[in-house]
């Protein structure tokens, strides 16, 4: 595992074979980030419609509405709306993938989203999210969109390209956990309760003379 390191003037070091490369801008501005992401994303389309990146490459962005909202306010979010559009639209023939994430897909713009071709839905409470969502996803009907306030953790309906109909999927859980991934509040709860009685019973045990 490679240690952080500043982000790269040239963005062939970010795409090799085998190589994942993280580009972390929690704790700036939405704006910082839009600013950063659609320069970093255009010039790696430009790489390879330019041939001048050999290998093909997957675009992951957690938090998509942040890089393609629905209302732009700023000019960042504008560009940043373009260029994910462009890679939604362009993208697959140059052999640049795209993955969009968010917990709150209604916020995303409609026609980035309406690109994609294969869909991965967790559970949803929001109701302005479900009718997004079935607006979006042609292949969802009313009662798969029923079913998404009540689905258990790891549980999904696949959707698009992907299969034929909306399937109802249980995800077996990751083998490793990310640095911000929260831990069950429960099983802290237990932990510490066990710790603290552990604790105090050695405490209270005589001590020798």
């Amino acid at each position: 595992m490679r240690s952080a390191s500043p982000l790269p003037r040239d963005r062939n070091e970010l795409v090799n074979y085998g190589q994942i490369s993280v580009v972390t801008l929690a704790g700036y501005t939405s704006e910082f980030q839009a600013t950063i992401y659609s320069i970093v994303a255009d010039d790696l389309l430009d790489l390879r419609v330019r041939k001048e990146l050999p290998w093909p490459l997957l675009l992951v962005l957690e938090e998509a509405h942040t890089f393609a909202p629905g209302q732009a306010h700023t000019d960042a979010e504008i560009r940043a709306i373009a260029t994910t559009k462009q890679i939604a639209q362009e993208g697959r023939k140059f052999g640049v993938g795209l993955v969009l994430i968010s917990q709150r897909p209604s916020r995303l713009d409609e026609t980035t989203l309406s690109q994609c071709n294969s869909f991965v839905v967790m559970r949803m409470v929001n109701p302005a999210d479900q009718a997004f969502v079935r607006r979006v996803i042609e292949s969802l009907g009313e009662d798969d969109a029923r079913m998404l306030p009540d689905l258990d953790v790891g549980e999904a309906l696949l959707a698009g390209q992907m299969i034929n109909f909306p399937v109802l999927v249980r995800m077996k859980p990751p083998e490793s956990r990310g640095e911000r991934e929260e831990d069950d509040s429960f099983a802290t709860l237990e932990q510490t309760r066990v710790e603290l009685e552990s604790r105090g019973h050695r405490q209270n045990q005589p001590r020798p003379r």
